[in-house]
């Protein structure tokens, strides 16, 4: 980084929440602007590329699309929180798959996700009070850390690079860091 951290560029996105970077660069932005809940794929100038909304029915996708990842093949990862559901989107904007769960991984209120280095989509289960792991193609594959273990209300995750995993709680501002991947 520059020692002087000055701003290079800005760009306004009304509504923006989460962000994440593609593999060219592009950014990725979710949107909760009121009637326009949206992701807005923008180059790293601020041009918009695409905004992702409806379904080809004209359905809107979102109701509070509050966090982002993007994976390796560079698919794009949208939790929403008020639709208890994670969309995994195309980088050219088509619905590949949708995840809402179903007996033991049902969602409630999704938070954060993150996505490790073989695709796997890792969820914040905010009121769930756990984390859970999908396959790339959005299917359960386990609970990774629970309740039981001390986890309460989930918010943020992200993975380091020696394969821990940091999560956020809202209720008590906690910063947790687990070992998953040795």
């Amino acid at each position: 980084m520059s020692p002087d951290q000055r701003i290079v560029r800005k760009h306004k996105v009304k509504g923006c929440r989460g962000i994440a970077v593609t593999s060219d660069g592009n950014r990725v932005i979710t949107s909760t602007e009121h009637g326009n809940q949206r992701v807005v794929i923008t180059t790293p100038g601020g041009d918009i590329i695409r905004e992702i909304k409806h379904d080809v029915n004209n359905q809107k996708y979102f109701s509070n699309p509050l966090y982002v990842a993007v994976t390796p093949n560079d698919n794009i990862v949208v939790s929403d929180y008020w639709k208890n559901c994670v969309f995994i989107f195309s980088v050219d904007g088509q619905l590949l798959h949708k995840y809402s769960g179903s007996g033991q991984g049902w969602l409630s209120h999704p938070c954060g996700v993150c996505v490790d280095g073989h695709g796997q989509i890792i969820v914040a289960d905010h009121d769930n009070h756990r984390i859970q792991l999908l396959s790339p193609e959005g299917q359960f594959i386990r609970h990774l850390i629970t309740k039981d273990q001390g986890l309460l209300s989930p918010m943020a995750v992200a993975l380091t690079p020696d394969g821990h995993l940091v999560v956020t709680q809202a209720d008590n501002c906690l910063l947790k860091i687990y070992s998953l991947y040795k």
